[in-house]
């Protein structure tokens, strides 16, 4: 049986069930990342796929510190039109970029951020921080090019000022 998962909005596979048990037993699948084979209607969260939930059942009869299947909230769905997008590397951009790295560091730590709420289910939590990164990324190129202004306007007013003071130079 072949399997196919999807992970940050890209799809993988397929792979053979011992390699989905294993990614799973890894914590490289996450019990909240969709998977598909042939005869399922659609995708589904690996939490609720019975053959595949049983992996994440811990083996001894230690109570988990997790919850086991059938115990989750319901994980959400996250179609791949609708992935969020995290400004990551906008942000680095903008905060190595620009006059002002101290506003830049803002927008790193939100669009860190969205990756992680995405993969909890927590998509509004994911566009809330998405949102913010942005802005941030805004607010810093805005103040790199309102310093660039200044120091451009403070190099004509000393080229000025230098020819009248010393005008055979």
């Amino acid at each position: 049986m072949q399997w196919y998962y999807s992970k940050s909005g890209s799809q993988h596979g397929p792979i053979p069930m011992k390699v989905m048990v294993s990614k799973i037993q890894s914590g490289e699948i996450y019990q909240s990342d969709q998977v598909w084979r042939e005869g399922m209607t659609d995708w589904l969260p690996v939490a609720r796929v019975p053959e595949l939930a049983d992996v994440l059942r811990p083996a001894s009869s230690v109570t988990p510190l997790v919850p086991v299947a059938g115990n989750f909230p319901q994980a959400a769905v996250i179609p791949a039109s609708e992935r969020i997008p995290n400004y990551l590397w906008q942000s680095i951009a903008v905060t190595m970029g620009c006059c002002c790295p101290f506003l830049g560091i803002p927008a790193i730590i939100y669009a860190a951020k969205v990756d992680g709420l995405s993969a909890k289910g927590d998509l509004e939590g994911a566009r809330e921080a998405s949102k913010k990164a942005k802005l941030w990324c805004y607010i810093t190129v805005g103040a790199g090019f309102v310093i660039l202004a200044i120091i451009a306007g403070m190099v004509a007013l000393g080229n000025k000022w230098a020819a009248t003071e010393f005008p055979a130079l």
